[in-house]
């Protein structure tokens, strides 16, 4: 029996309260109910994941690689089919909304969530990296593929999650970001590396490449020794120790006191762009020993001290009354005897002010320059280095064809 599309069914669909997100309009609804409908005409026992790709596409107006996401997500029992029926009663649960944020979120999130977890992001990051042009040179690197989805999921959370939620993605965070956006622009960018939030693969091939050169026994962990190397050695010893106590973020290592590539993520992002809220946050839980939310003048002086004693190497008349002086002309705090996290954001000045006191090369670097970026500072930093890990990785090979040339040299002669 062929299905029709019948203008009484819309008199069945059932009401929900939802006290935040209007439902979209009577005609809105209606006429999506038709395109649904007259879309299961041509398949009256339901459609398998091959079709389902145009419905979601064309109707549903979401990117191609949410076709297994959603599929999963509405066939519960895996029959390898979807029905009108069913589609029709997860669309009016889910995705019947003015609000476009709602909409993804709800589809994101697991149904009796509210919020989303990581794990909600890998069968997304599957169908990304079986379809889309710029990343299908992984194909044949598995492993690869793992650390990318990988990456991708934590810079997601990276940039969404609250510090008092890590791991969690609630709707407000979800709907004061950009990733409705991004997702739209990788669906039509053919290169990853124009999207700089999340998915640049560039971006992945720095981070990656940064943790593999520290992880030098390659048991995918990092030490307190293993972080001092970073950057040559431009992090003070009691910052290392505090990142590696977890005052930063709590680490997720399997052994106490190690840094899994999850928490190097965290750690690099935020050392490398010191600008961002999540940045400032990490940082500042790391200088406030005593954790009481404010740097008093005794905290500013025992995080300065070790810094203090490098920079003496290169200038032997600094003194902490001086730094700290500047720090209070620079950040201009409400009360000169303590500084907040929020003088320090609303200063502009956090880098600086970071830098000053645990990172030696970048306090140098503004002492000769005077300024600092603001704007994609990390977009920026992993351009530079990925051109800097390609070019050493070609002049790596180069040396390799050079001493297989001399070898065979001596072998003819």
């Amino acid at each position: 029996m062929k299905m029709s599309v019948d203008d009484a069914s819309f008199s069945k669909i059932p009401r929900f309260y939802f006290p935040n997100e209007k439902i979209t309009t009577t005609s809105k609804i209606k006429e999506d109910f038709i395109k649904i409908k007259q879309f299961f005409l041509g398949y009256p026992t339901g459609v398998t994941l091959e079709q389902f790709g145009k419905l979601i596409t064309d109707i549903c107006d979401f990117p191609s690689f949410f076709r297994f996401h959603l599929f999963s997500r509405i066939d519960e029992f895996g029959m390898g089919v979807v029905t009108c029926e069913m589609f029709e009663d997860y669309w009016k649960q889910n995705m019947q909304f003015d609000n476009e944020s709602y909409r993804y979120f709800n589809v994101i999130k697991q149904k009796n969530n509210d919020f989303i977890v990581p794990s909600d992001f890998k069968l997304l990051l599957r169908e990304i990296l079986a379809n889309h042009p710029g990343l299908r040179f992984l194909e044949q690197a598995p492993q690869f593929q793992e650390k990318y989805a990988e990456t991708v999921i934590i810079r997601i959370f990276y940039g969404l999650s609250k510090s008092s939620s890590i791991g969690k993605i609630y709707l407000r965070e979800f709907k004061n970001s950009n990733l409705v956006e991004t997702f739209k622009l990788l669906d039509k960018e053919q290169d990853t590396n124009n999207e700089i939030n999340y998915f640049a693969y560039e971006h992945f091939y720095v981070l990656f490449c940064k943790f593999w050169e520290l992880d030098t026994d390659r048991d995918g962990m990092l030490s307190k020794d293993d972080l001092l190397i970073y950057g040559d050695s431009c992090l003070t010893e009691f910052i290392i120790d505090r990142i590696m106590s977890g005052f930063g973020k709590k680490l997720t290592g399997k052994n106490p006191n190690m840094m899994s590539y999850e928490d190097f993520v965290w750690f690099c992002l935020s050392e490398e762009d010191k600008t961002t809220p999540v940045a400032q946050e990490y940082w500042f839980r790391c200088v406030d020993i005593d954790g009481d939310g404010v740097l008093s003048l005794y905290e500013l002086e025992q995080v300065f001290s070790e810094q203090k004693e490098r920079i003496k190497q290169y200038d032997p008349e600094i003194s902490f009354s001086d730094i700290h002086c500047q720090i209070i002309d620079m950040l201009k705090p409400k009360n000169r005897d303590v500084i907040t996290l929020a003088d320090i954001k609303k200063s502009k000045m956090s880098p600086i002010f970071f830098n000053i006191l645990f990172n030696l090369t970048k306090f140098f670097v503004f002492e000769q320059r005077g300024t600092f970026g603001t704007n994609n500072v990390w977009a920026i930093y992993a351009k530079e280095e990925y051109q800097r890990l390609i070019s050493e990785d070609e002049e790596d090979q180069q040396e390799m064809v050079d001493e297989e040339l001399e070898a065979e040299d001596v072998v003819i002669n």
